[in-house]
């Protein structure tokens, strides 16, 4: 039952009785950890410091704190569904991820110089699966957008003086 927690010194000890969430505590007694915005901020702080010294193995999160959160990375990351529930005046609705925000958590996959590779696992809704294999095994179009405000660029390194001549633009 223990087989995620890699810790038994008395450090360890202290900081667990810190915390003050009893589920959290339990958890973390067993090396899994859980985060979230109205998580008091010392028992988010001790969490990850538990996951980043290594004394537990997993770390959960919910995607608001893991944006705010920039130094949190793992061997394994998984993306818990696609889409985020947006307000829009009284209503609700769902809204995809961008194909920027999805590369983002992706790149969250591996740990900098302990790992040489990191895997994600992307959980999504059955009819979304063959959109997001295409986004991950087929190349990309890249395409230049400057032209459509090629005058807009030259315009502001003017202003900033940075252009001074027909030439040097």
């Amino acid at each position: 039952p223990e087989r995620f927690l890699h810790s038994d010194n008395s450090e360890f000890s202290e900081i667990l009785d810190k915390i003050r969430v009893e589920n959290l505590r339990e958890c973390i007694s067993k090396g899994v950890g859980y985060v979230h915005e109205s998580m008091p901020v010392d028992d988010i702080r001790a969490t990850e410091l538990l996951f980043r010294a290594g004394s537990i193995q997993i770390l959960v999160s919910t995607a608001n704190y893991w944006w705010k959160s920039a130094a949190i990375t793992g061997y394994l990351t998984v993306i818990a569904g696609t889409s985020t529930e947006e307000t829009g005046g009284l209503a609700f609705c769902r809204a995809e991820y961008s194909l920027s925000e999805l590369w983002h958590m992706i790149g969250r996959a591996g740990r900098p110089m302990l790992d040489s590779h990191g895997e994600c696992v992307i959980l999504t809704e059955e009819f979304l699966v063959s959109r997001y294999k295409a986004l991950l095994e087929e190349p990309l179009p890249i395409e230049s957008q400057l032209d459509s405000v090629l005058a807009d660029q030259i315009n502001a390194e003017v202003a900033a003086k940075v252009v001074h001549t027909k030439q040097q633009a």
